[in-house]
């Protein structure tokens, strides 16, 4: 897994970023098109994507004002879907969550309240060892249940030009149900601790974005075009998807798959989800699904090549279910079949 790759999904969340920081990240990065692919004849099924994909996916700034709105004064979230792990949306390894710190007024030089008081921002570009991703970043270790997790990005509030210090982190194997403690640690100091629902399942999906009122989860066809209306990125192809095309989206806590792969280990054969056991529908119709599994060469991210249904033009709702959960209401997709 390159440096490049690493970058792309520690900085997913972190809105905060002003626009040229931003461009620098998505200008330095590239991503090859055999980046989710890896070796064709050990990943059969497994489409490439396109440059930039996951780099935009991971940014949505509509999302990260509701998480904001929402973090008093610190709260432990989904980092595809920003929502709380409550209930059957709970905290299952190999996902990626969110911890958002309130730190009130950041002009105020301040101890009190501080999520990350002495750290810059950090992702794990180079901090992989052996296949492994990083336990600690900067000294700033997550542990849930009271094991380590594995960090990918931190930053303080005012290097993001938000109000909240921020860590990103990919939840560890564990097999424990139900109420379980965050505890943050800066050092050997506890800086910050919570608790969340933890389960086998927490599906939900990473998103473009948000477009007259629904939610566009993050998609590319084959071709490696961003599933969108035209012009949603400005400089970057962006188009409706069409019936009866392939287009892959990409997620995160959609639980275990066969063969298993260790939560935090870059991910370097063929691990699917049954595809009996990903049901996927755009618009209400079923899709077919070529692939669900974990993304190659990347850590704690699912990926599903599925096939658009025969649908009218439009903008259609998108879900994913495993194990009768479903990924996060409000996704939609636009349809264009000319």
């Amino acid at each position: 897994m390159t440096a490049q790759l690493r970058r792309f999904i520690a900085t997913f969340g972190s809105n905060g970023f002003n626009p040229s920081v931003l461009l620098a990240l998505i200008i330095l990065t590239t991503l090859t098109p055999a980046a989710f692919s890896a070796d064709p004849a050990a990943q059969p099924g497994v489409s490439a994507t396109a440059r930039e994909t996951v780099q935009q996916m991971f940014h949505s700034d509509q999302s990260f004002r509701v998480a904001q709105a929402a973090t008093v004064p610190i709260s432990v979230v989904h980092a595809a879907s920003f929502t709380a792990f409550e209930g059957a949306a709970a905290l299952a390894s190999n996902t990626f969550g969110t911890v958002f710190g309130q730190i009130g007024d950041p002009a105020v030089a301040q101890e009190s309240g501080r999520l990350l008081p002495d750290v810059a921002i950090n992702d794990w570009a180079d901090d992989f060892v052996n296949g492994v991703a990083p336990t600690s970043l900067s000294g700033v270790r997550v542990l849930v249940n009271g094991r380590e997790s594995f960090i990918s990005f931190i930053g303080r509030a005012e290097d993001l030009g938000t109000t909240l210090d921020q860590i990103n982190f990919v939840a560890p194997d564990d097999d424990a149900l139900g109420p379980v403690s965050i505890e943050v640690f800066q050092g050997d100091q506890m800086v910050a601790a919570s608790v969340v629902n933890r389960g086998p399942l927490s599906p939900g999906l990473f998103a473009f974005g948000v477009f007259e009122g629904v939610t566009l989860p993050a998609a590319v066809s084959a071709l490696g075009e961003f599933i969108a209306p035209v012009g949603f990125f400005a400089g970057l192809d962006t188009r409706p998807a069409r019936s009866g095309e392939t287009i892959l989206m990409f997620g995160t806590g959609f639980g275990a798959t066969e063969p298993s792969i260790p939560a935090g280990q870059i991910v370097t054969q063929l691990s699917q989800i049954p595809t009996d056991e990903a049901m996927i529908t755009i618009g209400g119709l079923p899709a077919i699904v070529q692939f669900a599994g974990l993304a190659p060469n990347l850590t704690g991210l699912h990926q599903f090549n599925l096939v658009v249904p025969q649908l009218p033009n439009g903008i259609h709702a998108v879900t994913i279910e495993r194990a009768g959960i479903r990924s996060q209401a409000g996704t939609a997709i636009p349809v264009d079949n000319q």
